[in-house]
Formats: structure tokens, C-alpha cells, sequence
């Protein structure tokens, strides 16, 4: 998740509708990302969604 940090953080922030602090946080802490947050950020990534949940799960673990 951490990577995605260095991707545009506040062009994606804002395309997911929360603000630069809340984003930062959530990739701090990517079990707070919700369920339509990941879907909008796949999106944006041109990825599936499963991809990041396999990553928050990896970081959770």
C-alpha cells in the first residue's frame, strides 16, 4: 500500500472521495479502506479488485 503513496496521493484522494489526510491514514491502516473505496481505487488503477484486498490482507496478517 505503500506504493501507492507515491502515486498522485491527492489526485487519487479526491477521486475517491476523501480528502489527502484521511487517504494517508487509510493506507496506514488499509482495513479502513471500504469495500466501494477499493472498487473506485481498482478502478483508477486499471487493476482488479481482489488484488488489493489480497494486499491489505497480506499487510494485515
Amino acid at each position: 500500500m505503500y506504493t501507492l503513496a507515491e502515486l498522485y496521493p491527492t489526485r487519487i484522494a479526491k477521486s475517491l472521495g476523501i480528502n489527502y489526510g484521511r487517504y494517508m491514514v487509510k493506507l496506514n491502516h488499509p482495513d479502513k479502506f471500504t469495500m466501494g473505496e477499493i472498487v473506485r481505487l481498482a478502478d483508477l488503477l486499471d487493476i482488479e479488485p481482489d488484488m488489493i484486498t489480497k494486499v491489505i490482507y497480506a499487510e494485515l496478517k
